[in-house]
């Protein structure tokens, strides 16, 4: 039997900034090497550069905008899929009574998506699991009705 739990969508604006982010990280050094290889023309620079940016920004946003996976309970388990990746993590090794909300930055792994849905859920031996579940106290207390 397995349990499907939805993330919490990430927000708007967390998409945006990180489009521009990889934009600018990228588009600044494109920017340089094209100016010198330009034999230092400014015009032809930003031309090519900005095509580069938003050609970047454009790339970067549609890739920050792709769904983030899904997490479920199943055969035991708490497990992250996105297509590519599969995590699972069994239930004994949680400590459930003990999840609460919010986020831990020494938590591995990190399954955010929306910071302020942030679940943290401790384990027996080594790090807590954080997940951002869309309703995170409804799924603290599913979590601990199957563990």
């Amino acid at each position: 039997m397995s349990t499907i739990i939805e993330l919490a969508p990430v927000s708007r604006r967390q998409d945006w900034e990180k489009a521009l982010a990889f934009a600018f990280a990228t588009g600044a050094p494109a920017l340089v090497s094209l100016y010198l290889l330009s034999d230092r023309n400014t015009l032809i620079a930003l031309i090519a550069g900005s095509v580069c940016f938003f050609g970047v920004f454009v790339v970067a946003l549609s890739i920050s905008t792709a769904t983030s996976g899904r997490l479920a309970v199943h055969k035991d388990q708490l497990l992250f899929t996105d297509g590519h990746l599969s995590l699972g993590v069994p239930l004994a090794d949680l400590d459930v009574a003990s999840a609460r909300t919010g986020d831990d930055p020494d938590a591995s792994p990190r399954l955010i998506t929306r910071p302020d849905h942030a679940v943290t859920i401790p384990r027996r031996a080594g790090r807590a699991v954080v997940v951002t579940p869309l309703h995170p106290v409804e799924f603290i207390e599913k979590l601990r009705r199957l563990a």
